[in-house]
């Protein structure tokens, strides 16, 4: 009798030692998801600094990034959280202009077909920022889309979590701002071999002189600011220009709301974690590059291409494309860790 008292508090003491040993684990995995949740969300942009190339002015030439050394970590569990449930969602590619988005749609849509993946263009192409009430009925279509659809537009970033709706997968592409700023002078000016630009701007200056002069052309909103505004959204924010708010929230939705932005400077690279991060939508979609990418790239090549010159370049670089830049080398950072995570070679 004894004996079994004895194995009887044996026993119970190794339940209860397992019972604690398994408490504390849980505990300190929902207390380590918490910690990396709250640092992806409210992680500080205080010290952020960018790399934005070798002829950058040396006053700002600074090394890229704020992003912590646990940040694969934190990029893992943001895709790990937004896309377990692919299947029930939709992509949301709310496009940037002149960054490679025809190319994408023509990818996007080709291989939809292949997937069984509905395919949705919105047919408004030039309203980006539209009234609070236009951008809230525009959230309310997404919503209603039935899943899995593939579904573009121009238009800047949406909050659908602030008004109760399920976000879909956000993905866009982004290029250099210098890049994307001459290749959309070129287009408005000469158009492309697919054809020309309806309602050309009349008499405008080559590309330095409209720079340089301050030409209205060349500082519309379309041209400058860009990227800032974009992703910055419809937050009251995002509309004074001369606040460093609104460049913080660009990237926060940035780092924070899309699964991938890609580079036009690395079309296929970002076609290869397209693949990876959203088989449903992108499966096979390299393999379909590689047949469409020739004629493609052809149809869509400025015919004529106006070069900046150094004084140009510096005056947007120091001016307005200073936020831009910012906001391009927070998405290029995210993009460069992805590629990284998921073992894509540069």
């Amino acid at each position: 009798m004894q004996y079994i008292s004895i194995k009887r508090v044996c026993l119970v003491g190794f339940l209860i030692a397992v019972y604690l040993v398994i408490t504390r684990t849980d505990i300190y995995q929902n207390t380590r998801t918490q910690l990396t949740i709250l640092t992806r969300k409210h992680s500080s942009y205080s010290n952020v600094s960018v790399s934005i190339s070798s002829s950058y002015p040396s006053s700002h030439q600074v090394i890229a990034t704020d992003v912590p050394e646990n940040t694969p970590t934190v990029l893992s569990l943001r895709n790990v959280e937004r896309l377990p449930h692919a299947k029930s969602r939709n992509v949301f590619y709310n496009r940037l202009g002149k960054c490679g988005s025809r190319s994408l749609l023509v990818l996007g849509r080709s291989v939809a077909r292949i997937n069984k993946v509905r395919y949705s263009m919105s047919k408004n192409f030039w309203d980006e920022h539209p009234n609070d009430n236009q951008a809230l009925a525009e959230m309310k279509k997404i919503a209603r889309f039935k899943p899995p659809t593939f579904y573009n537009r121009h238009i800047h970033y949406l909050d659908f979590e602030k008004y109760g709706f399920k976000p879909p997968i956000y993905i866009n592409m982004i290029r250099d701002p210098i890049s994307r700023f001459a290749s959309h002078f070129n287009y408005a000016k000469f158009g492309d071999a697919a054809g020309k630009v309806r309602n050309p701007p009349k008499n405008l200056s080559d590309i330095n002189t409209c720079v340089l002069n301050e030409e209205a052309f060349c500082y519309r909103p379309s041209m400058t600011h860009y990227y800032t505004n974009y992703f910055c959204g419809f937050d009251s924010v995002c509309n004074v220009t001369s606040s460093k708010d609104r460049v913080t929230l660009a990237k926060q939705h940035i780092r924070e709301n899309y699964s991938v932005i890609g580079l036009t400077e690395e079309f296929e690279n970002t076609v290869r974690l397209l693949e990876k991060i959203i088989p449903k939508f992108f499966k096979g979609a390299l393999k379909v590059w590689s047949s469409l990418k020739r004629s493609l790239t052809r149809k869509t090549k400025t015919k004529t291409k106006e070069v900046l010159n150094e004084d140009a370049i510096e005056k947007l670089r120091n001016s307005v494309l200073f936020d831009d830049y910012l906001v391009y080398e927070e998405a290029k950072a995210v993009y460069l860790k992805l590629v990284e995570e998921y073992g894509i070679t540069r």
